[in-house]
C-alpha cells in the first residue's frame, strides 16, 4: 500500500505535475458541472440552465488547449483522448444550456403576449360587467 502511495507521490515530482493537477481539477469541474446540469434537467424538466453557458465555454476552451498541449508534448495518446471526452461533454453541456435558455426566452415571450382565448375571456368578462352596470343604472332610474 505504501509503495502505491509512494508511486503517486513520485508523480508530483515530475515535470508534468502541474499539468496533471490541472487536468484532474478541470475534470472535477467538468464532472461537477455535468452532474449539476443533469440534476437540473431531471428535477426541473430542463426549464432552466443550472450552469452557465460561460462555464461550458471555458471548460471547452481549456479542454482544447490541454488536448493540443498533450498531443504534442506526450507520447501517450490516452491522455489527449481522455481530455477529448471532457471536451465532448462540455460541448454537450453547452448545447443543453443554450437549448434551455432558448426555451426560457420562448416562455418569457409567451407570458408577455396573452393568447387569443385569454383576450376573448377578458372581453367577455368586461362585456358582462358593462351589461350588469347598464341594468343597475336602468333599475335605479325606474325607482
Amino acid at each position: 500500500m505504501s509503495e502505491l502511495f509512494a508511486g503517486y507521490l513520485w508523480i508530483l515530482h515530475s515535470e508534468d505535475a502541474l499539468l496533471l493537477g490541472l487536468i484532474i481539477f478541470s475534470s472535477g469541474i467538468g464532472i461537477g458541472a455535468a452532474v449539476i446540469q443533469v440534476n437540473s434537467i431531471l428535477t426541473r424538466q430542463a426549464n432552466d440552465a443550472a450552469t452557465s453557458v460561460v462555464t461550458w465555454m471555458l471548460l471547452f476552451a481549456f479542454s482544447l488547449s490541454a488536448i493540443y498541449y498533450l498531443w504534442h508534448a506526450s507520447v501517450n495518446a490516452i491522455l489527449p483522448l481522455l481530455i477529448g471526452t471532457l471536451a465532448l461533454s462540455s460541448v454537450a453541456g453547452l448545447a443543453v444550456s443554450l437549448n434551455a435558455r432558448r426555451r426560457l426566452a420562448e416562455v418569457a415571450a409567451a407570458r408577455r403576449r396573452p393568447s387569443d382565448e385569454r383576450l376573448l375571456q377578458d372581453y367577455q368578462v368586461l362585456r358582462t360587467a358593462s351589461e350588469l352596470r347598464r341594468r343597475l343604472r336602468l333599475a335605479r332610474q325606474q325607482r
